[in-house]
């Protein structure tokens, strides 16, 4: 048991070295502003479990601590950003120039209605993907945006097999799907 007020980092037999700095001009509580001391190892370590707990960032107030996982899909979080930061500006092209990105991906928009689905589809909802997995950095949210993108790049291949004449843009659409979603999916670890 520790006395009220005491240090609880210190060590029963700290009270020499304490009155010897004293005595030396060094101060009082060596322990006050330092890391506990390293027990030997035929000495209890009962101490460190008397010792304060960090303050916490957490909302919850508990002390999380980071967890590093490896996965597959996470070499680097540059990769997953770089992917949210290309779904952010495809989707601001199709909002700000949404005739540009139907002649893009080969659509042709009737009147005003055509150019607001463009603007909806091609725009708000990219927009939304990669604003989202941006300020959230959420595992899930790049694990939604990223499986999003690699499904729709994945059912290019059966449509190059059945739409005659998407062949050769084609491909490229997958390239790009599938690069776009493999980066976002780089978050979802």
């Amino acid at each position: 048991m520790s006395t009220p007020g005491a240090n609880p980092c210190r060590r029963p037999d700290d009270h020499a070295w304490e009155t010897h700095r004293v005595a030396a001009g060094l101060g009082g509580d060596p322990f006050a502003h330092a890391e506990p001391p390293t027990p030997t190892p035929d000495e209890p370590v009962t101490w460190l479990k008397a010792a304060r707990p960090i303050p916490s960032k957490h909302p919850t107030g508990t002390n999380v601590m980071p967890q590093e996982t490896l996965s597959l899909f996470s070499p680097h979080p540059m990769l997953a950003t770089a992917g949210a930061v290309l779904c952010l500006g495809m989707g601001l092209l199709g909002a700000l120039f949404p005739v540009r990105a139907a002649r893009f991906v080969s659509v042709q928009p009737l009147g005003g209605l055509g150019l607001s689905e463009i603007r909806a589809t091609y725009g708000g909802l990219f927009i939304a993907m990669g604003v989202t997995c941006l300020m959230s950095q959420s595992p899930q949210a790049f694990l939604v945006a990223g499986a999003s993108w690699t499904g729709a790049g994945l059912m290019r291949f059966p449509s190059l097999l059945l739409d005659r004449g998407s062949f050769p843009k084609g491909l490229g659409g997958a390239a790009l799907e599938l690069g776009l979603g493999l980066l976002l999916l780089c978050g979802a670890a």
